[in-house]
């Protein structure tokens, strides 16, 4: 019969509980409220304004994370 470590079996359960009891980002994690637009950006903050320019960004940034994409 192998011999087996509680100390071990109690962190690798602990480990493997907290990855998976982890809740799942949502796109709404990613908003930057510090981010400001540049002068490229102009057009599309005067067309959705600065929350939703923010929360559009944000969302791409989320995708990006999502599909294992650097941001």
């Amino acid at each position: 019969m192998p011999h087996r470590d509680p100390t071990a079996v109690a962190a690798l359960s602990a480990t493997v509980g907290a990855t998976q009891n982890r809740p799942e980002p949502t796109w709404r994690d990613f908003i930057d409220l510090t981010e400001l637009p540049t002068e490229s950006d102009r057009h599309d903050v005067e067309e959705l304004g600065l929350d939703a320019w923010r929360e559009a960004r944000a969302y791409g940034r989320y995708r990006r994370h999502r599909h294992g994409r650097a941001a």
